[in-house]
């Protein structure tokens, strides 16, 4: 593999830079297989530097606009969502065949083609990741064991993470389980073929990866001495530009927020169980996020709390609440193409606010996090903001706000019903909703669901996990929704 030169950036960007995914650098296709770069990938991996390099490349993989950057975000999946006006949509876009389940369509089968092949791609640069640094000695690494164990344990959360998107994508409703199967799980490197595995053997190998990995990051990010990271301002502003003595001492160390951390590992469980029904393992997972804390001047402060409703302008991601994202410095140029930049005639990606927040026009959501333009109101998420730019380049990942989702499921299943809308108003109320409106018209763990799934359209605007909800609650979003995308036609062809 060749890497790229990297390109000379100012401070501010460059730290973000160092820490996160190597967007604008970008070491090029650098786990590409062909017999002339095999000398490369081997200096690649001669020092501890170059595992970070490569582990910063898989980030780099998953933020592309096949993937994270657009598709599994604010493009196809929320098309899919009907998140969208559909008046807006062009028939002659992909994504007006994206709308109406056209899945059949040569544009559809070319734009799963390419989010598969990113996926897979990015999974085969964990595999090599992952094999090569099981036989290192933990002296190659700057920071010994520690660092040694926390690439690893990134690598392994993000292949399970990409594999059960996948799963998510291109297997069934986990209402709808049976013994076909779906897609394969990738674990060796080189192997070019996989037989496709059913739901739970997919399940099970997702479930063990992310296990080891929560043991490995958490040797490091659990330590007392590092706990502070998760503050906010370290998490996902590093610092903010300051030098005190509670920065890490290798940059390489800072940012968690953009990486496979121990809460994200521990966040993507509870999704994984919550997923599976196994509402009380995903209670454990999701309560440990909810309540992580850090001690600052000897009192207890939360990890991942909601953003003050006032600062929604200014903090348009909400990230105090950001578990995990990744990073695109492209990402707002991107968008304004199918926004502010898209004429009449184009597919331009708007909301009917009406219908969106019906019997909630009180909500904060609706009224900072919106614009009009053209007589069209559109999301502000991925624009350009007008206090400051801390942010704008977020992927949001996975947010607290899950784990409430999750919380509020937990207790209702298990027939504490108050408790179960509690959770989920808390969610509302943080967003300026008014409180008690819920305890009405929730009778039945259906009504419920719906309610979760109702707020989350909201929550998750742009970041693609409403198609998801639906799908987990077999809910459709339309009469002739269809879950189960299908295989790539190369796929099903080999």
């Amino acid at each position: 593999m060749i890497l790229k030169n990297y390109i000379l950036m100012n401070i501010k960007k460059l730290l973000l830079l160092i820490f996160t995914v190597n967007m604008i650098m970008s070491c090029s296709e650098w786990l590409d297989v062909a017999p002339d770069d095999q000398v490369n990938e081997k200096t690649l991996f001669k020092t501890g530097e170059g595992y970070r390099n490569a582990l910063n490349g898989v980030y780099r993989d998953m933020a592309d606009f096949s993937m994270h950057g657009r598709e599994l975000s604010w493009g196809m999946l929320d098309v899919l969502s009907q998140m969208y006006n559909s008046s807006n949509i062009s028939s002659h876009h992909v994504y007006g065949q994206v709308l109406n389940y056209q899945y059949e369509a040569s544009n559809f089968d070319n734009l799963v083609t390419e989010i598969w092949g990113s996926a897979y791609n990015a999974i085969a640069n964990c595999n090599n990741l992952i094999s090569r640094i099981r036989l290192e000695n933990d002296d190659k690494f700057a920071e010994g064991e520690i660092e040694k164990k926390l690439i690893l344990g990134e690598a392994l959360g993000l292949r399970a993470y990409i594999h059960f998107d996948m799963l998510r994508l291109f297997g069934p409703s986990p209402r709808e389980v049976d013994e076909k199967t779906y897609i394969p799980y990738f674990e060796t490197y080189g192997s070019t073929f996989e037989p496709r595995l059913s739901f739970n053997e997919i399940i099970s190998r997702v479930e063990r990866d992310l296990k080891e990995a929560r043991i490995l990051v958490g040797a490091c990010d659990t330590l007392a001495k590092n706990h502070h990271w998760f503050r906010t301002m370290y998490r996902m502003l590093g610092g903010e530009g300051k030098q005190d003595s509670q920065l890490p001492d290798e940059l390489f160390f800072a940012y968690r927020g953009y990486r496979m951390n121990y809460y994200a590992v521990t966040a993507t469980l509870a999704r994984v169980y919550s997923w599976t029904g196994k509402h009380e393992e995903a209670f454990e997972c999701a309560n440990e996020v909810i309540y992580a804390h850090n001690m600052v001047s000897g009192s207890k402060e939360l990890c991942f709390y909601f953003t003050d409703t006032e600062l929604f302008d200014q903090n348009r991601k909400t990230y105090d609440e950001i578990i995990f994202c990744l990073t695109n410095q492209k990402l707002i140029e991107r968008y304004e193409d199918f926004t502010t930049k898209a004429t009449s005639n184009d597919t331009r990606l708007t909301f009917r606010l009406s219908s969106l927040f019906s019997g909630d026009q009180d909500d904060d959501r609706r009224k900072d996090l919106f614009t009009k333009i053209d007589y069209n109101d559109m999301s502000t998420k991925y624009m350009k903001q007008a206090a400051n730019t801390y942010g704008e380049d977020m992927i949001p990942m996975i947010r607290v706000s899950e784990m409430y989702y999750i919380i509020s499921e937990y207790y209702y299943n298990m027939n504490y019903p108050d408790d179960g809308i509690y959770y989920l108003d808390y969610v509302r109320t943080a967003r300026g909703c008014a409180a008690g409106k819920l305890n009405n018209t929730i009778t039945n763990l259906n009504e419920l669901e719906a309610a979760i799934v109702q707020d989350a359209k909201r929550d998750f605007i742009g970041e693609g996990q409403t198609f998801y909800h639906y799908k987990k609650f077999n809910i459709k979003p339309s009469s002739n929704a269809k879950f189960v995308l299908p295989l790539p036609e190369r796929e099903i062809i080999n």
